[in-house]
């Protein structure tokens, strides 16, 4: 299991997380959604030490989380002026000796002898993550996995999070857009007000999209149907 009891993160008066409670059985994918601002990142970051909180308790598979045991892909990455692919892998493999870089090439064909300045935004996405999957951690957080990647390359890496959990490791992934965790979670919970507010299972799923379509439409269905222009036939 994995076990986050009354977290929260605050920047000076403003609270971002307040007391977010999550349990989850692990191995498991584990999808975070909430609009932007909501503190998926924020969340991450913590789990990661890299902003201060306070909780009660986060244990991961029996005893407290350590930060060892996380691989993490940011959302955005940063990558040292005039380092090549190449040579940011080989920071990582380090860690992980026998990690197949050659075998991600035949899917990835990233362009490894070049600067990783001259990268587009989805090559910059593809190297961050055989970082994070070259670490080879039992926990592995994935802010925005999504982001700037193609479509053949948001297929694969639905693939990679499915055979990380075969293998016996959790993967939590945070993303804005719900259609793009339903494929390969096994829950997903709603980050709201500094809160899990409610965890779906996957057969909860569908029930979950009409909530969605259904609030959106409350909200904002009447302004964007007067805002579009009228059918000919009303004109």
């Amino acid at each position: 299991m994995f076990t986050i009891e009354g977290l929260s993160v605050r920047y000076g008066k403003f609270s971002v997380l307040s007391d977010l409670n999550l349990t989850i059985q692990t191995p498991s994918v584990f999808g975070l959604v909430g609009l932007n601002g909501a503190g998926k990142t924020t969340l991450f970051n913590a789990l990661t030490g890299i902003v201060n909180y306070s909780a009660r308790r986060i244990d991961f598979n029996g005893t407290a989380l350590d930060y060892s045991r996380i691989a993490y892909l940011e959302s955005d990455s940063y990558f040292y002026p005039d380092i090549t692919g190449n040579d940011y892998l080989r920071v990582f493999k380090r860690k992980y000796t026998k990690f197949p870089i050659e075998s991600w090439q035949e899917i990835f064909g990233l362009p490894l002898e070049q600067p990783v300045e001259h990268y587009s935004a989805g090559m910059k996405k593809k190297l961050a993550l055989l970082g994070a999957l070259a670490l080879d951690k039992e926990l592995l957080l994935l802010d925005e996995p999504y982001n700037s990647l193609d479509l053949e390359s948001v297929q694969i890496l639905q693939v990679i999070i499915g055979r990380v959990k075969e293998i016996g490791k959790t993967v939590i992934l945070s993303s804005h857009i719900l259609d793009s965790l339903i494929p390969v979670c096994d829950s997903i919970g709603i980050l709201s007000s500094g809160r899990i507010e409610k965890v779906y299972s996957s057969s909860d799923y569908e029930n979950l999209q009409k909530i969605f379509n259904y609030y959106i439409d409350e909200k904002y269905g009447s302004i964007i149907r007067d805002a579009l222009p009228k059918e000919e036939t009303d004109r």
